[in-house]
Order: C-alpha cells, then structure tokens, then sequence
C-alpha cells in the first residue's frame, strides 16, 4: 500500500510543529548562562551535537528532501547512538521513502530506548496502517501515542480522526 499524499502531507505538518517548539527550545537554553549558545566569554558558537542534526534532519523532511533527512539523522545518531528521538525520526524519513523495513527497525529500537517517545508511536502507526495495511497494529501504536499526548493537541485530534477513519472503513478482503 502507498503512503498516500494527504498523510504524508500531515506528517511534514506535524514535522514543522515538531521543530518550531524544538528551535524555540533551542533558543531559549542559548539565552540561559551556560547554555549551548554563544559564550559570553569567547562569542564562540556551540559544537554541533546529535541535537542540531536532528533539528537540520526534521527541516529537510519537512522540505521534502527525505534522503538527506536520513543522512542528518544517521549523523546525529553516531554522536549519540541511544537517541530515541533521533532513531524515531530516521525511522519516518525510512517510512516516508518507502523502505518500510528499515523504518519497522528503526521505529521498534526507538520505541524499546524510550517507549514514553510518542513519535515513535505516531510513525509506527503509519507504517503499520499505510506501509503494510495492518490496521489493528495502527490502531495499537496510535492508542499508545495518544496516552504520551495532551488530549487538546493537534496530533492527538489527528491521530483521532485517523483512528475514527479506520473503525468506519469496510472490512478488508
């Protein structure tokens, strides 16, 4: 089954949300004393880490340039290879070129790091529902997703309304 347009779409939305609160956060510790920014003593900037490819991968996908958001996140991933987050991300760049083994991989190590990552979940569920039309393992990832969430968020209602969708649609063949 293809990864069919309006999901994807939705999923470089949730993306854009995902990196505006990560850069905010970004900014903010760089503002702080000691913070990862600019040192008051030396105007120097900070060494780029896993974090920051993360944040460069999550901009490519969102993009649409998922090869080099793979590339970033394999990057972050070498500096610190237990990143959940890091692992999650590859794991929807992987989905999103429909290579839906390796996202499965990626997505299960990211899930069993930090089962509490809630894009693990998200992405699983897209994998299980429209990599390999298993819709009772979607509704299984997004049930747990929806747990790690705020109930009032808009991927929460997302994921609602997908779930909705698959508890209406016919029986399969």
């Amino acid at each position: 089954m293809k990864l069919a347009t309006r999901t994807r779409d939705l999923a470089l939305v949730s993306f854009a949300s995902l990196s505006v609160g990560f850069a905010a956060g970004w900014w903010l510790a760089s503002q702080e004393p000691g913070g990862t920014g600019a040192t008051a003593t030396t105007g120097a900037p900070h060494a780029v880490g896993a974090a920051e490819h993360v944040q460069l991968g999550e901009m490519s996908l969102e993009a649409g340039d998922f090869s080099a958001a793979e590339a970033y996140f394999r990057e972050a991933l070498e500096l610190e290879p237990g990143s959940a987050q890091a692992r999650a991300e590859l794991g929807a760049a992987l989905l999103l070129q429909g290579r839906y083994d390796e996202a499965r991989d990626e997505l299960e190590t990211a899930r069993e790091t930090n089962p509490e990552n809630p894009e693990a979940w998200f992405f699983s569920g897209l994998l299980w529902r429209d990599g390999y039309g298993d819709a009772d393992r979607a509704r299984e990832a997004w049930g747990r997703f929806l747990t790690l969430m705020p109930a009032e968020s808009e991927p929460a209602a997302t994921v609602r309304g997908w779930l909705a969708e698959l508890d209406s649609a016919p029986a399969g063949p």
